[in-house]
């Protein structure tokens, strides 16, 4: 497996539509019904990062 190459400033956008599901108060914490939650925040993340790194350019 090739290790892609990687440099600062790299980046890639994700876009949701944040639902009920995706909040906090879903997931059993928080009392703020419009906060989103720590794992669809994570699972955004993780989708970006993979993007970067199969386009393998900013």
């Amino acid at each position: 497996m090739k290790i892609p190459e990687f440099s600062t400033g790299m980046s890639k956008s994700v876009q949701k539509v944040i639902s009920k599901e995706d909040t906090a108060l879903n997931f059993g914490s928080g009392a703020l019904k419009t906060l989103l939650a720590t794992p669809t925040l994570a699972a955004l993340m993780i989708e970006a990062a993979v993007n970067v790194i199969q386009s393998g350019k900013a």
